[in-house]
C-alpha cells in the first residue's frame, strides 16, 4: 500500500510522515492486514484548515461547519462522484491522476481522511491533552471508519471508542519500545 500525506495547512505543526504511517500500519495491520499488501493501493491523509474542512464537510456530507475528522471510503463498489481529473475522491481535484503503478496496474484508492488541525488544538485543549495525541487519535478515528466501523448510534460510538483506546495504547507501546 501506498500512504501518501499531506499538510495542506501552514499554522499547526502537525506529526511527521513516518510517525503517522506507524499509525495506518497499526490500525490496519489489525483490521485489515490483506490492503497493506496491495501493491497499487493507496490511502490518502491530509491535514487541513478549518476553511478547507468548512469546504470538504459540506462537499460530502451537505454541512457547512469544520468538523474534526472526515472519512471517505473509496475502495467500494459504491458509486463515487468522479472529481475533475477523472479520479474517484477529492485528492486529486486540481486535475492530477494517480500514477500507474510500475507494473501498469491501475491504482486503487483504499480511502481519503481529512484532518482538521485547527479543530484538532481546540480539542486537545478541551480534552486536556496534547495536540500530537488529539492528531493521533483523529487519524486512528478516521482509519477505523474505512475499515467499518461506525459511531452513529450509541452503541457504535461505545465500541468505536474502545477501539480508537485500543489502538493508542498499541501506538503507546510501540513508541516505548524504540
Amino acid at each position: 500500500m501506498d500512504i501518501h500525506i499531506k499538510n495542506l495547512q501552514r499554522k499547526i505543526k502537525v506529526p511527521p510522515c513516518a510517525h503517522t504511517q506507524s499509525l495506518v500500519h497499526t490500525v490496519l495491520g489489525a483490521h485489515r492486514a490483506d490492503v497493506l499488501s496491495v501493491s497499487c493501493m493507496e490511502l490518502y491523509i491530509s491535514f487541513v484548515s478549518l476553511n478547507k474542512m468548512v469546504e470538504i464537510n459540506a462537499r460530502v456530507f451537505g454541512k457547512h461547519a469544520p468538523t474534526d475528522v472526515i472519512s471517505v471510503p473509496l475502495d467500494t463498489e459504491e458509486s463515487v462522484p468522479l472529481n475533475k481529473g477523472g479520479c474517484r475522491g477529492m485528492f486529486f481535484s486540481a486535475g492530477d491522476t494517480p500514477t500507474p503503478h510500475k507494473d501498469s496496474t491501475p491504482p486503487r484508492i483504499f480511502g481519503e481522511i481529512f484532518v482538521c488541525c485547527d479543530v484538532a488544538q481546540q480539542q486537545a485543549r478541551q480534552y486536556h491533552t496534547t495536540l500530537a495525541r488529539e492528531l493521533d487519535l483523529l487519524v486512528i478515528h478516521g482509519l477505523l471508519h474505512l475499515v467499518g466501523y461506525d459511531d452513529r448510534t450509541k452503541t457504535q460510538r461505545v465500541k468505536m471508542r474502545k477501539e480508537e483506546q485500543r489502538m493508542m495504547r498499541t501506538m503507546q507501546k510501540f513508541q516505548a519500545e524504540d
